[in-house]
């Protein structure tokens, strides 16, 4: 019997030896600092007891950081240990929901953060985006455990654009691993350092990779796309179906799990003021819209229509189907259109976006998945895109809502808000009191500048002047300063810090007498800044000159909550609330300030 026991042992030991002999190579290198961990949120010594969503996290998923897209989550501060009257929501997405071109003030947390502090001035409520260009759900899932771990309150998701061509998409150029078990177990082992010493080896023994296509001479859009003929219905078109179903599942599933609400809404694109990408070059479409009449329309309809149907009836090779039929149905569509036969142009539209083989953009078959699982999970549906055709001309989403391809405008951007405001409000989840602001008032209080928008134009400019929206690239250069805004933006994009940049914002627009847009420039600066009392007095100052008591409270509040001894914003506070005629409250501050001396 001994023996048998002695021999059992020895293949018990032979068996785990490798396991433990990996264990402890893995502790070695942990121990000797070998290898790198980007976490979602780490600490930033400039702002003690607060958190921030890591810059480096893109790295994460890259062998080496020149390997990485440069793509981050937008700086904003929380607290890190959350006081027990604060209401934390977590924003998840892609470019979208970080708010490009424009960034953060028009992301879903800055459209969120300034409706909310009208709605719900009495409530501390928190709003942080981990959401960045070019990532997709597999980004999303990775995160799920570190957003859970900072006990949210509710969770906002909008994604599903980058599923085939965002990093780790079934089509992209940025860590692709083809299969989603492969990908997952990936990310997984990423973590370990084992796998960063193999991994560090086999680069180091790697062929450089060619110096003329470097990425500086391409842009993101074109290093991401490595497959750009996905045919609808085609075996990697299900794949990115089926990659976003599952992943979609799985974070929505944990997030029920954990009893955390979670809002997701359904995807918006442009219908009628984008072509097929898989089109560009091969079709003049300036001519051919041109060339559209009330009295061809009809002619071409038909045509068009036979071309169509004849298509769909003859056996041949697929892809050749797929790529004329999204150029048929975009010339069906203008055509429709011209005949003010809108409700036909729009299903040729979106049926034109569907087949279109540069998958840029999520088809349809997306938005039902998303409406399908966050009703098998327990989420609320968000429907983002009711909102873009109640507020578009004609109930097609176009020009008037996107700036290209699927980015918003500043009014898209606001309508993308309003359709998350009016599900988090509707949901009772913020236990604080509600105050009635009109949407017409907020429209005209989104906290995007002026700054904001030439910078956009500058960005939408050169991402339309290069692939996929042109097959002629060119170089677009910066704008030529005219007014003095224009010429302080320059010095910005030439090198000046970024509060430096936008105190002297303020000092112009004060010069100019635009009290209005130096407050909310102020504002901005306070929201960043949010540690600082000092920044959010001088927006409730300028905001007190404007005549806007309510924002002017908002701020003088905050400074007081962050010094509360501090005479002189307990005296900002009394001079609101008599301005507002509520005199008992101003006599309170008044008496504070007495206790003070």
């Amino acid at each position: 019997m001994q023996p048998r026991i002695k021999l059992i042992s020895f293949y018990a030991i032979m068996v785990l030896f490798p396991f433990v002999l990996l264990v402890m190579l893995e502790l070695g290198l942990r121990i000797v600092g070998f290898g790198q961990s980007y976490p979602l949120f780490i600490e930033n010594p400039l702002f003690p007891g607060y958190l921030q969503a890591n810059p480096q996290v893109i790295q994460r998923y890259f062998a080496r950081p020149e390997m990485a897209p440069n793509v981050h989550p937008d700086t904003s501060f929380f607290e890190k240990q959350k006081s027990t009257d604060t209401f934390r929501i977590f924003v998840q997405g892609g470019s979208t929901a970080a708010g490009f071109p424009y960034g953060r003030w028009a992301s879903l947390q800055g459209m969120l953060e300034q409706r909310f502090k009208r709605l719900y001035p009495n409530k501390k409520i928190e709003v942080i985006n981990t959401s960045m260009a070019a990532v997709n759900s597999y980004t999303l899932l990775d995160f799920v455990d570190e957003i859970q771990a900072q006990s949210p309150d509710l969770v906002v998701i909008y994604a599903g654009h980058n599923e085939y061509l965002g990093i780790m998409g079934v089509g992209s150029g940025y860590a692709s691993m083809g299969s989603r078990d492969i990908t997952l177990l990936y990310i997984k082992a990423k973590n370990l350092r084992l796998y960063q010493a193999l991994e560090q080896i086999y680069y180091a023994f790697a062929p450089s990779p060619k110096t003329d296509d470097s990425p500086q001479k391409r842009s993101l859009m074109e290093l991401i796309a490595k497959e750009t003929d996905i045919a609808f219905n085609s075996e990697l078109y299900q794949k990115g179906v089926e990659q976003f179903s599952e992943n979609l599942a799985s974070i929505l599933s944990q997030y029920q799990k954990a009893n955390i609400p979670v809002m997701i809404g359904n995807l918006v694109s442009n219908e009628s003021d984008q072509v097929p990408f898989s089109s560009v070059g091969k079709v003049d479409w300036d001519a051919y819209e041109k060339s559209l009449s009330t009295l061809s329309a009809k002619t071409n309809i038909a045509t068009l229509t036979q071309l169509i149907d004849k298509q769909q009836n003859t056996q041949i090779e697929a892809q050749v189907k797929t790529q004329i039929e999204a150029q048929l149905y975009f010339k069906l569509a203008l055509n429709y259109y011209e005949l003010g036969q809108f409700q036909e142009a729009k299903t040729a539209f979106i049926q034109a976006r569907d087949l279109d083989r540069l998958r840029f953009r999520a088809p349809a078959v997306f938005n039902d998945i998303i409406a399908h699982h966050a009703q098998q999970y327990g989420a609320r549906f968000v429907d983002a895109e009711k909102y873009f055709i109640d507020d578009s001309v004609n109930g097609i989403i176009g020009k008037q809502h996107m700036l290209e391809h699927l980015h918003p405008t500043s009014r898209g951007y606001f309508i993308l808000g309003e359709a998350y405001v009016d599900s988090i409000v509707n949901s009772d989840l913020i236990n604080s009191e509600l105050k009635t602001y009109t949407r017409d008032s907020a429209w005209q209080d989104i906290p995007l500048t002026e700054v904001d928008r030439l910078v956009s134009e500058y960005n939408i400019s050169k991402l339309t002047s290069a692939y996929p929206f042109t097959d002629t690239p060119r170089i677009v250069p910066q704008p030529k300063p005219g007014s003095i805004v224009a010429k302080t933006l320059q010095k910005r994009m030439s090198g000046m810090d970024w509060q430096t940049f936008h105190n002297r914002l303020i000092v112009e627009y004060k010069r100019d007498n635009n009290l209005a847009e130096a407050a909310k420039i102020a504002a901005n600066v306070s929201d960043a800044i949010i540690n600082d009392p000092k920044v959010a007095v001088k927006a409730a100052k300028l905001y007190l000159e404007s005549e806007d008591l309510d924002m002017a409270l908002y701020y003088y509040r905050r400074a007081n909550a962050l010094k509360p001894s501090n005479a002189e914003y307990l005296k900002g506070i009394a001079q609101v609330y008599f301005f507002m005629n509520k005199l008992d409250l101003s006599r309170e501050f008044i008496n504070k300030i007495k206790q003070l001396n």
